[in-house]
């Protein structure tokens, strides 16, 4: 059944475009990926199918696809964001938190990384690291309406309700069915 799925999924996608996607699916169904080409695809592979899981929300398997990519390839600062987002969706925010401080040790400070570390930190209650990481991501340039959301939760726990408000405000323009936001007026 899934191995099969797997296989004839792996095959569709070899046919061009998507060679490694196919070949590290097809790998990944059988186990293998211990030559480096093979590595490089199985890696990709298990990161692409944990951001598929993520995105159809199945956060265990998620997880579970994105531990792998990050064991095979350590330094990928996708792939330990991914993790760490995995991590996150599944409720689990020390390991998220942990998850995420690794992240950041390996390069750039994109407005995504900063997003990621301050609904964590937000999660785990710790709301003055929160405020700072979201602020950055404002500064590098996010502006989706989840951020204006997080800042305005994050500002409300530190009970600035002025500044809050504008933050719900903001969301609710950026996206007007943002019910969450829309509580927090």
């Amino acid at each position: 059944g899934v191995l099969a799925v797997l296989i004839w999924t792996g095959l569709a996608f070899a046919w061009p475009a998507g060679v490694a996607l196919g070949t590290g699916l097809v790998l990944l169904a059988l186990g293998a990926g211990s030559s480096i080409p093979g590595l490089i695809a199985y890696t990709f592979s298990a990161f692409v199918l944990a951001s598929i899981a993520l995105e159809e929300g199945q956060n265990q398997s998620a997880e579970r696809y994105a531990t792998r990519a990050v064991a095979l390839d350590p330094g990928n600062l996708e792939a330990n964001m991914l993790l760490s987002e995995a991590y996150f969706r599944n409720n689990d925010f020390n390991a998220a938190y942990g998850q995420i401080l690794s992240a950041r040790k390996l390069g750039s400070a994109d407005a995504s990384l900063y997003f990621l570390t301050g609904k964590i930190a937000y999660s785990r209650r710790m709301y003055a690291d929160a405020l700072d990481a979201l602020r950055s991501a404002r500064a590098l340039g996010s502006s989706s309406d989840e951020l204006f959301r997080y800042l305005g939760l994050t500002l409300l726990a530190l009970g600035d309700t002025g500044a809050a408000e504008r933050e719900f405000r903001l969301a609710i323009y950026k996206n007007k069915e943002n019910a969450q936001a829309w509580q927090g007026l």
